[in-house]
């Protein structure tokens, strides 16, 4: 009867929407940090407060088993299944915490950029951005991590900086061959440290 047919139906309905899954595109960046102590909690709300299970699909892993992101080669995804409607909501935080922390990777410095961003770049921009800034110098590679808008207002900060154009920090970048480098440096460090107490 009626009442039988849109009873089954309810049901389909309210299994089929228990059991939604949703692939979210993810910089496979972001997913290490994902998977880190550092997104800990959001994991658990997520899965406890929540209820949706999420599994963590790297790019390589998604090329090779025939997922397509269609964001991009170093995209994976985040898989989450459950109650749709919950479902909105975690992938609206996990959304949330990837624009919050996007990762920049400047690989076109060379060691000596590097050197200085790490000894001196790294003190002159602290507190002007809520980016967090960090050099692998194995791979003479800048790393910017915070809001994708902001990030790229570091990375040019950081150009301006390095190609003398940033008169706020006071830095300017002359050429010095090799040989006036003892000079310069002086007996442990002596010639730089007068430099710095004096034209601070």
């Amino acid at each position: 009867d009626e009442a039988a047919r849109q009873g089954a139906k309810g049901a389909i309905v309210d299994l089929v929407r228990a059991n939604s899954r949703l692939d979210l595109a993810m910089p496979d960046q972001t997913l290490g940090l994902l998977k880190s102590t550092r997104a800990a909690e959001l994991r658990g709300k997520i899965s406890s407060d929540l209820g949706v299970n999420m599994d963590f699909i790297d790019s390589a892993t998604a090329k090779a088993d025939g997922i397509s992101t269609d964001a991009g080669d170093h995209c994976g995804i985040v898989r989450l299944r459950g109650d749709t409607t919950n479902i909105a909501l975690a992938a609206a935080q996990l959304e949330q915490f990837r624009d919050e922390n996007f990762v920049l990777e400047l690989t076109h410095y060379s060691d000596d950029d590097c050197g200085v961003v790490q000894s001196f770049i790294l003190k002159a921009l602290e507190g002007k951005y809520s980016s967090v800034i960090s050099v692998r110098r194995k791979d003479k590679t800048v790393l910017i991590r915070g809001r994708q808008d902001e990030t790229a207002k570091v990375a040019a900060a950081i150009d301006n900086i390095l190609d003398g154009k940033d008169i706020t920090t006071g830095s300017l970048k002359i050429a010095v061959s090799p040989v006036a480098f003892p000079a310069l440096i002086g007996k442990g460090g002596a010639t730089i440290q007068k430099f710095e107490a004096d034209y601070d």
